[in-house]
């Protein structure tokens, strides 16, 4: 069974006005693919800290619709049995912080959501992440100056940073996080934003990657890839 994950980089994660076309093109793709298109999706929100949340879940509803896709919030019952039973995972942006609290929250002796998520996902359980949702695909959670802290979901194997700014000092976070993490962590993909919104698609974990320009999946991320060399930071497009 394939993986099937879109990470996506939207310059406005809630509204959706701008990115709308792109979000749905990716929907379609990623449910395209799989043995069967689920007839829900499960939505994770715990990094939107707003306070127009329902406003902010019928934009949602009204993208996965489009792509023929019901969605129902992790709130609406017990999340660990959500977890288990999901056909379809999405998980938006927001607070990373509080991203991970809410997952963190739903551990016990017996679950661990980060793992359950994993293992579905790289069964062919469809997958999309956008802005902080895509950076917890990564093996462990990072943006400067946040530094590297405990796991992520880890289907993507490389260090994922949505909405990045490029200047000298987080360059050199990088840079130390890589001197920290390596071999385990080879290099580091920064996606910056771009109209309309970006995404990578991961099938065949992670080793079937697509950059799509114009075929329906959105604009080729506007992105930069830094790796160690000789002690320095190397950067170019190579994943």
């Amino acid at each position: 069974m394939k993986q099937l994950t879109v990470l996506a980089n939207l310059i406005d994660g809630i509204n959706f006005v701008d990115s709308s076309n792109f979000m749905i093109n990716e929907i379609k793709w990623l449910f395209g693919f799989s043995p069967k298109q689920p007839r829900e999706v499960l939505f994770i929100p715990y990094g939107y800290t707003d306070s127009f949340y329902h406003t902010y879940f019928q934009n949602i509803e009204d993208l996965f619709s489009q792509a023929g896709c019901g969605v129902i919030s992790i709130s609406d019952g017990d999340p660990i049995e959500m977890i288990q039973n999901a056909n379809a995972f999405a998980i938006g942006g927001g607070d990373i912080a509080a991203l991970l609290t809410g997952l963190n929250n739903l551990r016990t002796s017996a679950f661990d959501p980060f793992d359950e998520i994993h293992n579905k996902i790289i069964k062919g359980t469809p997958y999309i992440g956008w802005n902080e949702g895509s950076e917890i695909a990564s093996p462990i959670p990072f943006g400067p100056p946040m530094p590297g802290i405990a796991s992520c979901l880890n289907v993507f194997q490389h260090q994922l940073i949505c909405n990045y700014v490029d200047s000298s000092s987080n360059r050199s976070e990088i840079k130390n996080f890589l001197i920290d993490q390596t071999p385990s962590i080879e290099k580091v993909v920064c996606m910056s934003n771009s109209p309309g919104g970006s995404g990578i698609r991961l099938e065949d974990d992670g080793s079937g990657m697509i950059l799509d320009p114009g075929g329906g999946g959105g604009t080729w991320p506007p992105m930069q890839v830094f790796s160690l060399y000789n002690g320095g930071l190397l950067e170019n497009n190579t994943l």
